[in-house]
């Protein structure tokens, strides 16, 4: 069965979330729930309000839950991919630097394929910013977990 394309969004979402689920216990999910609130939903919705509705970078193809033309789901799914980002943190400076830049260089995939399936549609953008919005964003998280967090969760096992 082929889902339709307003409900894509949510698949995405409700993937992004069992991928944590299982991968994060619950006490990570638990201490890093806040961080990725504020560094999934609110900057994912903050980033996509500026690209839609401000520069018109980007669009949006239909979608169920659009809230100003984006895709509510985006922000969901955003959250639940920085509690995995920051749960498998490495402690190495330089190994935080390679491991964002593979984090971010699966990002700018998938959201290849988000163009190609007509999810997204790029107007004034393209995967090269796509790459740098999402090392520039994955850094603002990790400013504000070292702020936020100054002495790491423990809650790897």
């Amino acid at each position: 069965m082929i889902v339709p394309m307003m409900f894509a969004w949510w698949v995405f979402a409700v993937v992004a979330w069992v991928v944590t689920g299982v991968l994060v216990p619950g006490a990570g999910m638990r201490a890093l729930f806040n961080a990725g609130l504020v560094g999934g939903f609110l900057l994912a919705f903050v980033i996509n309000v500026l690209g839609v509705l401000v520069f018109h970078f980007w669009r949006f193809g239909p979608d169920i839950l659009p809230f100003m033309g984006i895709p509510v789901a985006i922000p969901v799914a955003w959250t639940a991919e920085i509690i995995l980002f920051l749960y498998f943190l490495p402690e190495h400076k330089l190994s935080i630097v390679l491991y964002t830049a593979a984090f971010v260089v699966v990002s700018t995939i998938f959201d290849y394929f988000f163009v190609k399936l007509g999810m997204r549609t790029f107007i004034a953008w393209n995967l090269v910013a796509t790459f740098i919005m999402g090392m520039i964003s994955h850094g603002l998280v990790l400013a504000y977990y070292y702020i936020t967090y100054p002495e790491r969760p423990k809650v790897q096992n």
